[in-house]
């Protein structure tokens, strides 16, 4: 900032509002300014709500989106300078609330893929309704991936069946597919470990469910909205889960259903799963 002080800044760290000041304004299309054409992202580096500095990256991704937009010859009259605000206040809240890639960003423009569908349309439609532009809209992207279809290695385990690695955030588990299964199932081991990582709340919590075991007796079960799992590179959103107690960790179809198709490819051994 061309006229900021020390004496400023050290005032607006002191009140806790710098980010804020930050984004106000001129200082934001400054700062923009200055990012731009210096930045560089790995592929793997990922956006998502929580992380340091989350409010500041949004606010200017925001102001590029907007900028990126207006500047647009092709785009020449397309949006008004609010339209533009809204659809990219929009966007940028979708994606952080999804929590994507670099790489994934790319798919934004692609027709027949999950984010322009699901996010990008629908935020274009809030632009030209009227929205306020601080309004997300919930989009129903429930699966995530750069690619439409992927081979995911599985373990044999010796002619009685195949497990495949799951994972929770930085939690790593390896469950048996099993179709037969309505639902994922895991343990009350695993729901600790969870719970004590953030990767599930109490908020995830819903009632019980009676399961019937291969041995005819029956079991309740609490059920769980897993809001974020990860099977090869594909990110999964809310799968419905049960905690069984001393149980089998399961990947049942609540979790296959969330794609167009699957199929075990058992001499190659890999799980092959279409989005």
């Amino acid at each position: 900032m061309p006229t900021l002080t020390m004496t400023e800044l050290k005032e607006h760290i002191d009140k806790g509002d710098l980010v804020e000041f930050f984004t106000t304004g001129d200082n934001l299309t400054i700062l923009t300014t200055c990012v731009e054409p210096n930045m560089e992202i790995d592929d793997d580096y990922e956006f998502k709500d929580g992380e340091m500095n989350s409010e500041l990256q949004k606010s200017i991704a925001v102001e590029m989106c907007t900028k990126a937009i207006m500047d647009d010859p092709e785009m020449d009259g397309a949006y008004t300078k609010e339209q533009a605000d809204i659809y990219c206040n929009c966007t940028i809240e979708g994606l952080f609330s999804i929590g994507v890639t670099y790489e994934e960003l790319e798919t934004l423009d692609y027709e027949n893929q999950v984010l322009f569908n699901e996010l990008v349309i629908p935020c274009v439609g809030l632009a030209f309704a009227g929205g306020d532009g601080l309004d997300y809209i919930e989009t129903p992207v429930e699966v995530l991936g750069v690619n439409k279809i992927e081979d995911i290695p599985i373990v044999n385990l010796a002619g009685n069946g195949f497990n495949v690695k799951i994972g929770f955030g930085d939690v790593e588990r390896y469950f048996t597919i099993d179709s037969g299964a309505s639902d994922v199932i895991i343990d009350s081991k695993l729901e600790k470990i969870l719970l004590d990582a953030g990767e599930i709340s109490a908020q995830d919590y819903g009632g019980f469910t009676t399961y019937s075991l291969t041995d005819g007796s029956t079991v309740q079960c609490q059920m769980l909205t897993i809001r974020l799992l990860t099977i090869g590179n594909f990110k999964v959103h809310n799968v419905q889960a049960a905690i069984m107690p001393g149980g089998s960790l399961l990947l049942g179809q609540s979790l296959l259903m969330k794609f167009t198709s699957w199929k075990i490819v058992s001499e190659k051994e890999v799980l092959v799963l279409e989005n």
